[in-house]
Order: structure tokens, then C-alpha cells, then sequence
């Protein structure tokens, strides 16, 4: 049985003149956290090896949100009546929630003439969690004669198995 663990304090600073995307552009002239800033970060790893041929591992990871810029909806009265639009909200002020997953691996090795065998099962976020990476957002009706503006979120691949055999000759 043996296993490790780590824990990471980090900060990333970008001087940033300008944000564009397809929602429109954003004039800045100022220090903003980085894409991936990641404050807080830990990972643990638990490996089992009941026998030479036999090994279980399991490996957690936890980081803090990344920042990113929000999409806001405004409204106004003109001459037409109420209109609407979206545009960002202060620059890489929000948060993605905190990501974590837990993968797991079984392998088992077969000592064959003239080489080895390796087959394993392995599954990464074996817990299923939704991890957010980015939103969509949509305009919808909110009812009342009016318009909101929904964030969908898109997540990172969830359960994701798989399953794999690695031939060794020589070994």
C-alpha cells in the first residue's frame, strides 16, 4: 500500500488590453486573474498491490473554479417599447464552481514466454460529477411579457470507461 498527496497555493495575474469574443469586445487596460487561475489544488493518490500481479489505484483531484467573464441581460424602454441585449459583466469576475473527480484503475499483469501482458480497466470520474468548463446561454421567454437570459452550463466529459491491453516482449 502506498500513496501520496499535494496541496497548491496559486495565483495567475494577466495584464489584459482587450477581451473579445463573439458577444461583442471589452476595452480594458488593467491586471485581471488568468484563464486558469487556480487557487487551490489537491490531489491524492492511493495505490494497492495486494499482489506482484494485482494493482488498484485511485487518484482524486480537487481545484477551485477558474475565473471567467458572466454574460448579463439588459433592458430599456424606447420609443418601440421594451428592448433588450446581453453584454459581459465585469471582466473575469465569476467563477466556475470547484472541479473534482475521482478515477479509478484495476490493471493485472500476466507473465507470458517471451514477454508480458498488461490489461486494465480504468474509469475516470467514477463518481459522475458534473464539471462545469464553459456556459451557453439562451434567451427565453420569462413569462411575463418579457425576455431572461438562461445559463446552460457545459460540462467535461463525466463517466468516462475505458479498457486497454499492452503487449511487452523481451521483459
Amino acid at each position: 500500500f502506498t500513496w501520496w498527496a499535494s496541496y497548491a497555493w496559486a495565483r495567475v495575474r494577466e495584464h489584459v488590453t482587450r477581451v473579445e469574443s463573439q458577444y461583442g469586445s471589452i476595452a480594458l487596460d488593467r491586471s485581471l486573474p488568468g484563464r486558469f487561475d487556480q487557487r487551490h489544488t489537491v490531489y491524492v493518490d492511493v495505490n494497492l498491490r495486494p499482489t506482484p500481479a494485482w494493482h488498484l489505484n485511485l487518484a482524486w483531484q480537487y481545484r477551485s473554479g477558474w475565473p471567467y467573464t458572466d454574460l448579463e441581460l439588459r433592458s430599456a424602454v424606447g420609443p418601440e417599447g421594451r428592448f433588450y441585449w446581453s453584454e459581459w459583466g465585469p471582466a473575469q469576475a465569476s467563477r466556475f464552481p470547484a472541479f473534482h473527480r475521482l478515477d479509478a484503475r484495476l490493471s493485472r499483469q500476466f507473465r507470458l514466454r517471451g514477454g508480458r501482458l498488461d490489461a486494465y480497466l480504468e474509469v475516470v470520474n467514477l463518481y459522475d460529477r458534473g464539471n462545469v468548463q464553459a456556459y451557453n446561454y439562451w434567451w427565453v421567454d420569462d413569462g411575463f411579457g418579457g425576455v431572461r437570459l438562461k445559463k446552460v452550463p457545459d460540462y467535461w466529459f463525466r463517466l468516462l470507461p475505458s479498457i486497454g491491453l499492452s503487449w511487452s516482449w523481451g521483459s
